[in-house]
């Protein structure tokens, strides 16, 4: 048995190897470590950097004598993987055997002697700096990311410069660790230095940079935050405005001011809106009536987060902005309120001549939630042609959690030329519109490129043609089970159908489901 474990030391199959490896770990003492030792003579050299491994994680002390010989073997792995057992196996003169490997001639064992004496004490690795930065300076991408998770521990500012070096460092990984070490302190060559990670062309850089300034939450990192959140990444700009939310309205201000730049003013109107606070309302309700209209659409995007009398007031006063896309915006504004005393004033706005503010009032009544939306919603469906326009109607009508609304939204779903437009556009809106939408709908569990015309929807309007009262509703079901299809059930459901007591249902269900069906029996049943 223990031969067969040491040849699956070896083997190209991965779950051998590790199933040999945890198999004479737990054989332990009971001659696992033997066996082993004499191993360690063996001419693969693959199987020799695998013994160490497996003495180190045998955590037997005896094991420590063939550590001396494995460190002078002539393959880099097996001296590697001699050190990584030292630092498992942790002797009180662990740091001082693993001194020499610090200068070995490659750098994948300097890294593993490194990675090793971090795990031990970390401390000493400051009576080892020239190590360090030779390993830094000389080696690959994998000795520099090794070098800089080790500089905290190492804590000498003699590694300072080597960090600042890390922040530009080609290698993504360093630049990510160099960022997480260079988050812990707090002098301003970092915070600058992190400032300039917040444009890194990697997204968990940049995100690292954007939470170690936040937590800094200096002047000159809120600055950059705030600078920052006129990039065109989304989920960046969430992020930054997440966390500048927390320090509060008058930090950010006390911090920035009101910048005359137009970038800079969207940032900063970005922020405000974000935090939620009416204290942001004066500097909002200023900026309202700035000369330009990305400003004034922005504020109008800000009131929408902040839930006050005085933010609905001044959307009310946009809704009428010469400018569509700052009407867009405060409509969509008052519609994340739910400001339902503006609901005639939304619905006056069906009128308006923009189909782009149109798609956003279609939102924006949906979010009120009450019956009268749904006559607002089929005007602004008229007045449009575009598939992408109408999609936010459907939108709008899912929103609106009413019984008519959600099985408007579910039969616009079941039409192959608006379904991807629908698709398309909710992956536009916030996330929790996303979530009440596909809440309203029962559609949480199917993924977006599901078929929406499955089986999930059938299932519905089967529902509601069996269990509704009302002869209309069950004749919408049957139309819109028609653009579904319904397959093999189309026999037993014209059957249940046939009983219905209304001349409408029968009458719909004969014209949309009974066509090629050729059951004599059920046609004169549906014809009586």
């Amino acid at each position: 048995v223990m031969q067969k474990r040491l040849e699956d030391l070896v083997d190209e199959d991965e779950g051998k190897v590790q199933a040999a490896l945890e198999s004479l770990v737990r054989l332990g003492k009971a001659g696992a470590v033997e066996s082993l030792l004499r191993s360690a003579a063996d001419p693969d050299p693959a199987v020799r950097a695998r013994v160490a491994t497996v003495l180190g994680r045998a955590g037997d002390q005896y094991a420590m004598q063939v550590m001396e010989h494995l460190f002078q073997d002539e393959h880099w792995e097996v001296r590697a993987a001699a050190a990584g057992a030292v630092g498992r196996l942790r002797p009180d003169d662990a740091v001082e055997r693993l001194v020499p490997a610090l200068a070995d001639k490659d750098e994948r064992v300097r890294v593993a002697a490194i990675d090793a004496i971090r795990n031990i004490r970390p401390s000493h690795l400051g009576e080892h700096l020239d190590a360090l930065i030779d390993l830094f300076e000389s080696g690959g991408a994998g000795a520099r990311r090794s070098v800089i998770g080790s500089i905290g521990a190492a804590s000498s500012d003699a590694l300072r410069p080597l960090l600042l070096q890390a922040l530009n460092d080609p290698d993504a990984e360093v630049r990510f660790l160099a960022v997480k070490e260079a988050g812990r302190r707090t002098d301003a060559d970092c915070t600058e230095a992190l400032s300039q990670r917040l444009g890194d062309s990697d997204q968990r850089v940049r995100v690292e940079a954007a939470c170690a300034l936040g937590r800094e939450a200096s002047g000159e990192g809120i600055r950059a935050l705030v600078e920052s959140l006129s990039t065109p990444d989304r989920d960046f700009r969430e992020t930054l405005t997440d966390l500048l939310a927390p320090l509060g309205v008058r930090k950010i201000l006390d911090q920035i001011g009101l910048p005359e730049e137009t970038e800079r003013r969207l940032a900063l109107v970005w922020a405000l809106g974000k935090t939620g606070d009416p204290n942001a309302l004066p500097v909002l309700t200023q900026l309202a009536d700035d000369r330009n209209p990305d400003i004034r659409a922005a504020v109008a995007g800000a009131l929408g987060k902040i839930d006050d009398p005085k933010s609905v007031e001044i959307l009310g006063m946009l809704v009428n902005n010469p400018e569509p896309r700052v009407r867009a915006a405060a409509t969509n504004g008052i519609g994340h309120l739910q400001a339902e005393d503006m609901l005639p004033v939304l619905l006056e706005c069906t009128d308006e001549p923009s189909t782009f503010v149109l798609g956003r009032l279609a939102v924006a009544l949906g979010l009120m939630g009450v019956e009268p939306v749904l006559a607002g919603l089929n005007k602004i469906e008229q007045r449009l042609q575009d598939p992408e326009d109408r999609a936010l109607v459907a939108i709008g009508y899912g929103l609106t959690g009413l019984t008519t609304g959600v099985d408007q939204a579910l039969r616009r779903l079941a039409n192959p030329e608006l379904e991807p437009a629908i698709t398309a556009a909710m992956e536009r809106e916030r996330p929790e519109v996303r979530s009440l939408f596909r809440k309203n709908l029962a559609l949480d569990g199917v993924a977006p490129d599901d078929d929406f015309r499955s089986q999930k929807l059938r299932e519905r309007y089967i529902q509601q043609l069996l269990n509704s009262r009302d002869s209309d509703r069950r004749s919408a079901a049957i139309r819109s089970l028609q653009s579904i299809g319904i397959g093999e059930d189309t026999g037993t459901l014209l059957k249940v159908v046939a009983a219905d007591p209304s001349p409408q249902v029968r009458r719909t269900a004969l014209e949309c489901l009974a066509p090629d069906y050729h059951d004599d029996r059920i046609r004169g049943a549906l014809l009586r």
